[in-house]
């Protein structure tokens, strides 16, 4: 990994609010257990910022990794605080 990275930061502005014909291809990067938690939310507002949410993590994450989306692995400690292992 190039060591520039490391003394970065950087700040993305997404926006959340997308149409539901947006989401497809978002829903098709997240694992098992990211749709399985979407489909929990109560309002369809917060299951849309959810996966554009996680989508875009995801991307953001791989591209700045170099490693393709589907070998991204986020694991989660006590209170769901997301890690990279």
């Amino acid at each position: 990994m190039n060591n520039t990275i490391h003394n970065q930061l950087q700040v993305w502005n997404i926006p959340l609010s997308v149409e539901e014909s947006a989401l497809e291809p978002m829903v098709k990067i997240l694992t098992e257990e990211e749709k399985k938690n979407a489909a929990q939310f109560k309002f369809d507002k917060h299951r849309r910022r959810y996966i554009v949410s996680h989508a875009v993590m995801r991307t953001i994450l791989a591209d700045q990794l170099q490693i393709p989306i589907e070998q991204l692995v986020i694991s989660t400690l006590e209170k769901r605080k997301p890690y990279i292992p």
